[in-house]
């Protein structure tokens, strides 16, 4: 059945992946506020956790894609638009927050908006195909680090040397591809794991449902993933002992400066096993806060970013471990407070009557 011909009629979330998204929100923001705050050296446990936000974001994005366009039939032309102002946000960000031209260093969001469309596409490919591209990606990622070199630090002009753009557009591509801060090659492969997990988690037809084990399109969870566990269990093994030789950039310290096979491995490894553990807990009561994260992701990335690079460090500057534990709490207080907030706002505002006719 042609996938573009569907349309789920059911509009519930999967609380399963809300409950991933916030997850992914919170390591995000553990390795950001570390990044822009906590002196260096970090601890291996906070590199590696933070090194677990982008997979997520990558692999949720395209699975979002998938049941997006299945449940409300949204087209390539979508994904576009999505996807550009996704990118448009990221530019902003570069101006504003770091002073800098934009596409030259391409932060999180650049990668990231160019995946909805490609989800979309990777959708439409033979299952052999997807992960033909899949492997592609990832392998080409450690060749292309030893043909062309991997820096140390991206490499971006300030918004006042921007008649020196054009001469800078080939080390914008090599960072686009290769060394930037989220090259193509391997972060565009967690698209094509998403795209897969959603048509394994969603076939068709499919449905959007509160819980897996409410409906009959998702099959109750039964066994754990036992090749994640040991994707992850074999790739850590070989990741985590290159943390020596990782880079710090900038202050920012998660373990894939430069991504290697072994880090892909193990992140695919621990997406696949976060997922089990959302299908395990994440609809449960004490969880609806992590949930409810999870469902204004963009706007909370903006949030902590400007939060910690335009008010916290320059009051601040880099704090210990014990201050950071602190800031770190108080960051994730004003963010699990936003989505209740604009509930409690947005409902009074449905609620109020409406002026009467004169």
């Amino acid at each position: 059945m042609d996938s573009a011909k569907v349309r789920i009629r059911h509009t519930a979330r999967d609380d399963a992946i809300d409950w991933l998204r916030g997850i992914a929100i919170l390591t995000m923001v553990e390795a950001n506020t570390a990044g822009l705050l906590l002196a260096n050296p970090h601890p291996l446990l906070l590199r590696a956790l933070g090194s677990i936000a982008a997979p997520l974001f990558f692999s949720l994005a395209a699975m979002m894609v998938v049941l997006s366009h299945r449940q409300k039939g949204r087209t390539l032309r979508h994904f576009v638009l999505r996807g550009a102002a996704i990118i448009a946000v990221g530019a902003t960000l570069d101006m504003i927050l770091w002073g800098q031209l934009p596409f030259q260093t391409f932060d999180v969001l650049y990668p990231l908006g160019l995946s909805m469309p490609l989800a979309l596409v990777a959708l439409r490919m033979p299952t052999a195909a997807r992960w033909a591209c899949l492997v592609t990606l990832v392998g080409s990622a450690p060749i292309l680090q030893h043909v062309v070199g991997y820096s140390a630090q991206p490499v971006a002009l300030r918004l006042s040397q921007i008649a020196a753009f054009p001469g800078n557009i080939p080390v914008c591509v090599r960072q686009m591809l290769v060394d930037g801060w989220f090259p193509l090659c391997p972060w565009l492969g967690f698209t094509f794991l998403g795209v897969h997990l959603a048509v394994r988690r969603w076939p068709v037809p499919a449905a959007a449902p509160p819980a897996p084990s409410a409906t009959p399109n998702v099959p109750p969870v039964t066994r754990p993933p036992l090749l994640a566990m040991a994707m992850l269990a074999i790739g850590a093994a070989c990741w985590l002992p290159e943390s020596g030789s990782q880079y710090v950039r900038s202050g920012f310290s998660e373990l894939f400066y430069p991504p290697t096979v072994a880090y892909f491995v193990a992140a695919g490894g621990a997406v696949i096993v976060l997922l089990y553990l959302g299908d395990l807990v994440g609809a449960r009561g004490p969880w609806r806060p992590v949930r409810l994260l999870g469902q204004r992701s963009l706007l909370l990335y903006v949030l902590h970013l400007v939060i910690a690079a335009l008010i916290l460090r320059p009051l601040l500057g880099v704090v210990r471990l014990w201050g950071f534990c602190l800031l770190y709490a108080a960051m994730c207080a004003v963010l699990f407070a936003t989505p209740y907030a604009i509930s409690a706002i947005s409902s009074r505002w449905r609620r109020a009557p409406a002026s009467p006719a004169p």
